[in-house]
């Protein structure tokens, strides 16, 4: 037992009484209905120490394992859209078929070949570059409407992404 209380064979608890004859724990530490899976017999593993930061970019309170003044959140944010704007860089950011360059956020990558496609770029900018980078050579970038019309066949995209990276 975790605190060495006694405790009765049976009970009443919500107007029936209850056989507790094979409980390993009093009902103070482990509650009646609770489905308590641990062992409380072993000892609480301390996890490291936990300070409670105010992140300088989105202004929240969080704890957190680290006195990085970034919370976790906002740190891969931040190297999302640092992977981002590299491939962009990488690949002119503007259309590669009208040459639209306005807002970034309306431009996106197109696989021109869909068996080639490995992951999809929009949710893993966290991966290592090299595999980014590897899956970028198998993209055009286009703006929204250009993009929308490759799918409808208008654009013969082969010819765009030659163009892209030679």
């Amino acid at each position: 037992m975790k605190c060495d209380d006694r405790f009765p064979v049976k009970k009443n608890i919500d107007g029936k009484e209850r056989n507790l004859q094979n409980r390993k724990f009093c009902l103070q530490c482990s509650p009646f209905g609770q489905h308590n899976t641990r062992d409380l017999t072993k000892p609480v593993k301390k996890r490291g120490a936990r300070y409670l930061i105010k992140c300088v970019l989105c202004h929240e309170e969080k704890q957190t394992t680290s006195r990085n003044r970034v919370c976790p959140r906002c740190r891969f944010v931040k190297k999302r859209h640092a992977q981002r704007k590299k491939a962009l860089d990488l690949t002119g950011a503007k259309c590669c078929i009208c040459g639209y360059n306005t807002s970034i956020k309306a431009l996106a990558f197109h696989h021109v070949d869909r068996a080639k496609k490995v992951f999809n770029l929009s949710a893993n900018w966290h991966r290592p570059w090299e595999q980014i980078e590897a899956e970028l050579k198998k993209c055009i970038l286009v703006c929204c409407n250009c993009h929308a019309e490759t799918h409808d066949n208008l654009h013969d995209t082969y010819y765009f992404l030659t163009i892209q990276w030679s």
